[in-house]
């Protein structure tokens, strides 16, 4: 095996235990909504209903001060646990290469410098908007506030009575867990990648690519599906995990041709299919390994239209998305691809 597929190996099974830490962090995360959640129930009141609007603008300012009290707690304990985070990452990365590579001089980042990276880089989480953590953490505070107020002050305009208005606001509790879960996993991804990168550019006589590693499963998004196994050289333009909400994607770094010291013989990864979980080719990317599974899953991943697409081998799994990560349409596919769309018959 060479010394690069080992370095995969070794960021890919560790990939596994950062989705576990994860997990512990959307745990928080959800416990902290339902906190505040519980608190604004206490605030309302059995008479919500029938507040004047002189009460309902106090209350409504109280729930805004509670939960933006609450919120910024929440945001400060999060960022504190990911600059620890980070350095964590940081002594793995370092680990890494010390036990796979004949190389004295490789550097570890100052915790200082992977600290202010981690909150200075933005993540591009949509095609068209990028966020700081900071950003990311204060626009769902907001948003959170926002449903909540929005929702008491219908239900009074509604007419609606105070057992109905608290039990609109305790369906938000559960939208608002999954979106503060999504957030609190993105995030632990991005400052896993965030150290890898700094690492990476720390240690540039060294490293001066590296590979996009995607999960082989049929939740794996489009964006991150057509980047699988793709090489990239180290660039302030090259793109990083994460590629959108909830990615699961990571990085492995590639030393130089100098410094891999092993076989040529390709290691192993794991792929879901709607069989269970399989070993497969370590250099398995993405498109080829969807190709193989039945046709019932490619549908489930890809839809009825772009699966025929794909297995017809019209199109390629990383065709269905455009230069900026946007997932493109089928009608935007036809516009580009009209002859294939003919010949196919949709």
């Amino acid at each position: 095996m060479s010394t690069n597929d080992k370095i995969e190996d070794a960021v890919t099974r560790h990939q596994v235990f950062i989705m576990r830490y994860s997990k512990g962090r959307e745990d928080v995360a959800e416990r902290h909504v339902q906190e505040i959640m519980d608190k604004v129930e206490s605030i309302l009141g059995p008479d919500i209903a029938s507040a004047s609007p002189a009460i309902l603008d106090r209350i409504v300012q109280e729930i805004i001060d509670e939960m933006k009290q609450a919120s910024e707690a929440y945001e400060k304990s999060f960022i504190d646990e990911m600059k620890e985070f980070v350095g964590f990452q940081s002594d793995f990365n370092v680990d890494l290469m010390d036990i796979n590579i004949d190389a004295s001089d490789v550097v570890g980042p100052a915790l200082a410098v992977l600290q202010a990276a981690m909150l200075l880089r933005r993540m591009p989480l949509e095609p068209t908007r990028s966020y700081t953590i900071n950003e990311a953490l204060k626009e769902y505070s907001a948003r959170k506030s926002r449903q909540v107020v929005q929702t008491v002050r219908d239900g009074v305009t509604l007419g609606q009575t105070s057992q109905e208005i608290s039990a609109n606001v305790k369906n938000l509790t559960q939208l608002q867990q999954r979106q503060a879960a999504t957030l609190a996993r993105t995030v632990t991804n991005y400052v896993s990648i965030q150290a890898r990168e700094v690492f990476m550019r720390e240690n540039k006589n060294i490293i001066d690519r590296y590979r996009w590693i995607a999960t082989l499963d049929g939740r794996t998004s489009l964006i991150c599906a057509g980047r699988d196994q793709q090489i990239y050289k180290d660039t302030n333009d090259s793109p990083k995990p994460p590629a959108h909400f909830n990615c699961r994607s990571t990085i492995t770094p590639m030393v130089k041709e100098e410094f891999d010291l092993g076989l040529n013989v390709v290691g192993k990864r794991a792929a879901v299919n709607d069989k269970g979980t399989t070993r497969v080719s370590g250099d398995t990317a993405y498109g080829s390994w969807l190709r193989r599974q039945s046709k019932a899953f490619q549908v489930e991943v890809l839809g009825v239209a772009r699966a025929k697409l794909f297995r017809d081998g019209k199109i390629s799994i990383g065709r269905f998305v455009d230069a900026q990560g946007k997932t493109l349409t089928l009608a935007e596919l036809r516009k580009l691809q009209p002859m294939v769309f003919q010949d196919l018959g949709i």
